[in-house]
């Protein structure tokens, strides 16, 4: 138990930086969404009605970030991709739960978080840890370009948790496709 708060001591600032860009880009998300509600109706309903046909593109998205994300963090570049991916995701989030808020009022709002949960929580908390494992990475492509010093085990440790974490979330996906959409049909009738 102590080298997890040690860890998450150590980590502390990184931890409150992400959280900073998610929750300005949930305002940011929210602010356009409010901005822009009379355009937007009408893809929200058909937003709502074909659940199951995101959810499969959820698993393809999410693959495809992480994927591009993971390959760029060996440049120090891709760190600032890192930092618009979480500001997008934020202001994806921000959109959707105003959108449905709107829409639908309290029962849009209360299908919009059950719709993050089901479907986007797992990638949400891959993300987070993968970027972590990435910004040791381009600490050690950094440490490497600056004083030629070269850790090999570590390196291949932090590709080795980066793998486990896109099995994570190959099967967190494969969970939300196949119960995601019964369980939001289940509450589908908050939009009505």
């Amino acid at each position: 138990m102590n080298i997890l708060v040690q860890y998450i001591k150590r980590r502390r600032m990184q931890y409150y930086f992400i959280f900073v860009i998610f929750v300005l880009g949930i305002i940011t998300g929210i602010l356009l969404g409010m901005a822009h509600q009379d355009a937007i109706n009408p893809f929200i309903l058909h937003y709502a009605n074909n659940i199951r046909g995101l959810t499969l593109a959820n698993i393809m998205m999410h693959l495809l970030i992480c994927s591009l994300l993971f390959i760029c963090s060996y440049f120090v570049f891709g760190l600032f991709l890192w930092i618009i991916c979480f500001f997008l995701e934020g202001l994806s989030l921000g959109f959707l739960i105003i959108s449905f808020t709107i829409l639908f009022h309290f029962k849009g709002f209360l299908f919009a978080l059950l719709f993050i949960i089901f479907t986007n929580s797992v990638f949400f908390l891959t993300i987070f840890f993968l970027f972590l494992k990435c910004l040791d990475i381009a600490r050690g492509q950094i440490s490497f370009l600056l004083y030629k010093k070269e850790n090999k085990l570590q390196m291949y440790n932090l590709i080795k948790s980066s793998l486990v974490l896109f099995l994570i979330l190959i099967i967190g996906d494969a969970m939300a496709f196949l119960s995601s959409y019964k369980l939001l049909s289940f509450f589908h009738f908050l939009l009505t």
